[in-house]
């Protein structure tokens, strides 16, 4: 990534001392006071506040600190198999293929086959959460049509690879191929805006890779999204605004659900040898007339505006799944999946059919309540271990969380490994299971490959499937006052990658504090303070960092105040802090430094004062509130002292 341009070291300064002083005056419409370290009483005019020393640090050597007794883990290397991107040089500059180039065109469907073509965007980069590294963004097209990035576990794509489609992806549920097509209807449709088509892709992986919660749309992890798009800010808007627009698009009547396995049940009652019931549809963000019933065996429906009549000639005895849809009067197949014959590239999509809404919900005449779902064979259980270890090593890992999901019935339920890396837990269907790895260990990145594929059966009644997690560095980076260690907020700190293209960037927080994770082992960083905190000196110096595996690395920033003068403004009786007081600073010779009004927290900053003495006077009380006679004037005396070296 691009980074700002590298602060110079400083040249050796001679080490100094020198005093200064900190006044705060709070003004009141009673007897007001001066702060400084501690709370001075000032109401006598003319008093002289001496000044504390301070050492300058600027040049001194800052000890980088580990935080705590990490153990010694094997070096992080490469996946096998998957070929490094290089860093983009100056002249690689032009898209890997010719722009111009003409494609033949092709009706897109299942069987077709096209000519996959890659164009690389150098000013874009992201992280990779999988790979565990930076790359340039690039986007596809296959048969001229932009193709999204299905399973960003495989790192393979190039030009001039011919693709063939289908319609089937049995990695996928139903429910997640809606959902990918109306992600695609409402995000970019080519690669005009890269912002725009980051926030598409980074929505898609999400929900391929189990950081989506289907059912609300809610994101249940961060990696993906803060390794796109917490780099790419640009792009925060769109996958907000493509995110709000797939829930409403995703409406459905009240008495439904937009999710099989979660669809509601509804009895019919028995009227003169029939069974009817009458719904009512009373979400207004969709209309019931845009959805699409159809007659399934003894069932037939009856829509007049948003209620529905539900008839039925014959008992219902097992729950009978009912799905409508807005936009088709069937099911159908919202999107085209592309692979390369030897399985090699990234599976990609193209949109085919994106607007459907499957509406689901179950009828029964039989007073069973919630339907559960089909048992398994009599006297078989299933069961699915997991195994979660550090990469390379042997070594258990735990607290790492999974999803369980059938790829018919949906999610069982979450796991988390113990102390010795084990979980398990009992399915009640046979079949293919997905197992996706939600949150890693603490300390650890996600499994290169966190989507899992598991078949239980009467010959196979228990799987079991190992999860590998690398351990990732860090480098925190702690801001303090020079004077006395105090930690600071609001400064903003930046570290550059030395031999590298990593440039990132963060605000110390209440504590002083601002970590960056996830940062690539052995590699050796500078560190930048970019903006210091509010009545602080900016520390030009440049600070340097070596990261080690399974190391976090502590690099502390001191900062000298300013001197001069703050003024504070408070209420007498509340002590609360009042905007708006205007003061005025003087020389003790009567010429004036200038006026300055208090600000939202009542407070006034008078910087680079040199010594002497000054008076402050309240000239203009805030709003509401009068002047403090003689009260609202006070004399205070700056000086300023150096010892020899």
């Amino acid at each position: 990534m691009k980074g700002v341009p590298k602060l110079k070291k400083q040249n050796f300064w001679r080490r100094a001392t020198a005093a200064f002083l900190l006044s705060i005056m709070v003004l009141t419409s009673a007897p007001a006071a001066v702060f400084a370290e501690e709370p001075l009483d000032l109401s006598d005019s003319g008093i002289i506040t001496e000044v504390g020393e301070i050492t300058d640090l600027t040049d001194e050597d800052i000890e980088f600190l580990p935080s705590g007794d990490e153990d010694d883990l094997p070096e992080i290397s490469e996946t096998p198999g998957q070929p490094e991107i290089p860093d983009p040089s100056p002249e690689e500059t032009e898209p890997e293929f010719d722009p111009n180039q003409e494609i033949p065109a092709m009706v897109m469907g299942t069987g077709a086959r096209e000519t996959q073509q890659i164009t690389t965007h150098w000013d874009y980069t992201y992280y990779h959460a999988f790979q565990q590294k930076e790359a340039p963004w690039a986007t596809a097209t296959i048969g001229g049509e932009l193709a999204y990035c299905v399973d960003m576990t495989n790192f393979h794509t190039n030009s001039g690879v011919n693709m063939g489609s289908s319609t089937t992806y049995p990695s996928l549920s139903a429910d997640q191929k809606y959902v990918l097509g109306h992600i695609m209807q409402y995000g970019a449709k080519d690669d005009s805006n890269i912002p725009f088509h980051m926030a598409t892709q980074v929505l898609i992986w999400e929900v391929v890779h189990g950081r989506m919660n289907l059912d609300t749309l809610e994101r249940t992890n961060s990696d993906i999204y803060d390794g796109v798009i917490g780099r790419n800010p640009s792009a925060s808007s769109y996958y907000t605004q493509i995110l709000a627009d797939v829930k409403d698009h995703e409406q459905v009547p009240s008495f439904m659900s937009n999710r099989q396995n979660t669809a509601p049940t509804h009895k019919l009652s028995n009227s003169n040898g029939s069974y009817e019931l009458n719904l009512t549809n009373e979400n207004s963000g969709c209309f019931l007339g845009d959805f699409h019933f159809n007659t399934t065996g003894s069932v037939s429906f009856n829509q007049v505006n948003n209620d529905l009549t539900i008839t039925s000639s014959g008992e219902l005895k097992s729950p009978v799944l009912i799905t409508a849809y807005k936009g088709a009067s069937g099911q159908t197949d919202s999107l085209l999946f592309w692979s390369s014959e030897d399985n090699y590239q990234q599976v990609r999509a193209t949109p085919l059919d994106t607007n459907p809404v499957p509406a689901y919900m179950q009828l029964t005449t039989e007073d069973e309540g919630e339907p559960e779902p089909p048992d398994p064979p009599e006297d078989e259980e299933y069961w699915i271990e997991i195994n979660k270890v550090e990469a390379g090593t042997e070594i258990p890992l735990e607290g790492a969380v999974f999803e369980v999901r059938h790829t018919e019935n949906g999610i069982v339920g979450n796991v988390t490994s113990d102390s010795d890396g084990f979980a398990s837990i009992q399915v009640p269907w046979p079949g293919s299971y997905i197992i996706t790895e939600i949150t890693p260990p603490e300390n650890h990145l996600l499994d290169e490959n966190p989507m899992k594929d598991v078949v239980v059966n009467t010959d196979n009644p228990t799987a079991s499937v190992t999860f590998a997690n690398k351990p990732y560095t860090g480098l925190k980076v702690l801001k303090v006052d020079a004077s006395n260690s105090r930690p600071l907020s609001g400064a903003v700190i930046a570290i550059d990658q030395i031999d590298g293209d990593i440039h990132l960037e963060g605000t110390t927080d209440q504590d002083g504090e601002v970590f960056f994770e996830k940062l690539p082992p052995n590699t050796s960083w500078e560190v930048t303070e970019l903006q210091a905190p509010a009545g602080y000196h900016l520390n030009e110096k440049v600070f340097t960092a070596e990261l080690e595996e399974n190391q976090v690395v502590t690099v502390t920033i001191p900062d000298k105040v300013k001197p001069g003068l703050i003024i504070r403004k408070v209420d007498a009786e509340t002590g609360e802090p009042l905007a708006g007081a205007v003061f005025s600073v003087t020389r003790s010779d009567g010429s004036l430094i200038g006026e300055y009004i208090s600000n939202q927290n009542g407070m006034v900053l008078v910087e680079n004062l040199p010594e002497g003495t000054y008076i402050i006077q309240e000239i203009q009380p805030p709003e509401g509130y009068l002047l403090d006679g003689e009260n609202s004037k006070k004399t205070v005396n700056l000086s300023f002292e150096n010892s020899q070296e």
